[in-house]
């Protein structure tokens, strides 16, 4: 059976004096998967215009890909500006997160197989696709893709409105202290993570019937190959 499931790096990031990634080099590492996100985007939105396929629906893709890609930026710079609240358990989460998100990257990648050309300077010039674009054959495949980048970015939206909450909780204990937020912002703020807990948990009941699509979609293609037309006879047929 395929396996389009997520694959989850083991955990390498330990404390800074045993010679293993600090929280400055751990976000830097989330800063790079996003650029290659956007650049990933930006190769598919020109592919996209080059080819003007209506069943091919490849500046979607590229949307969903760039808004993710910006919100793990963004992920990334809240860490960087809430270093002193971030645990490295929360570290480690979005290095996990943004690690699992590469490799959807990588698939998307492995199944347009493109052809850059660039110019004497090592500018991109223009883009051809190596091959025929697989993704009308395979819809259910792309839509989990999609499903797991949209069920990744819930999940990065929700670290973003747990680290606010930790700001907020934070400006409570400062000295001097500041204008402390009002219970209504508080109960608000945890009324937000909690329904975004629940839009995720149904995002990921939406991936697994996704999965079970795209498992069914590979079945069949290889059901397909296996029958094969029988070839034709000619019997009685003499040949002049």
């Amino acid at each position: 059976m395929a396996d389009f499931r997520y694959h989850i790096p083991p955990p390498i990031y330990l404390r800074a004096e045993t010679g293993q990634l600090t929280p400055t080099s751990i976000i830097a590492s989330i800063i790079s998967i996003a650029g290659a996100g956007f650049r990933l985007s930006l190769v598919l939105n020109a592919v996209g215009v080059d080819m003007a396929t209506a069943d091919v629906e490849i500046q979607k893709i590229a949307r969903a890909i760039s808004e993710y890609a910006f919100t793990l930026k963004q992920l990334a710079l809240t860490l960087d500006s809430a270093k002193s609240i971030a645990t490295q358990s929360a570290l480690e989460c979005a290095k996990k997160i943004a690690n699992q998100s590469q490799v959807v990257f990588d698939d998307i990648k492995k199944m347009t197989e493109l052809d850059q050309k660039n110019d004497e300077r090592g500018h991109l010039q223009a883009i051809a696709v190596a091959r025929r674009v697989q993704w009308c054959s395979q819809k259910h495949r792309v839509q989990y893709l999609l499903g797991q980048l949209e069920s990744l970015k819930l999940s990065l939206s929700i670290m973003l409105q747990v680290l606010q909450m930790g700001k907020l909780l934070v400006s409570l204990r400062e000295e001097p202290p500041r204008s402390p937020p009002s219970e209504h912002t508080m109960l608000q703020e945890r009324a937000e993570i909690q329904n975004m807990v629940v839009v995720r948990h149904w995002s990921l009941v939406d991936l697994h019937r996704l999965y079970g699509l795209a498992e069914q979609e590979v079945e069949e293609k290889r059901n397909h190959h296996r029958i094969e037309p029988p070839s034709p006879r000619y019997d009685g047929i003499s040949q002049t």
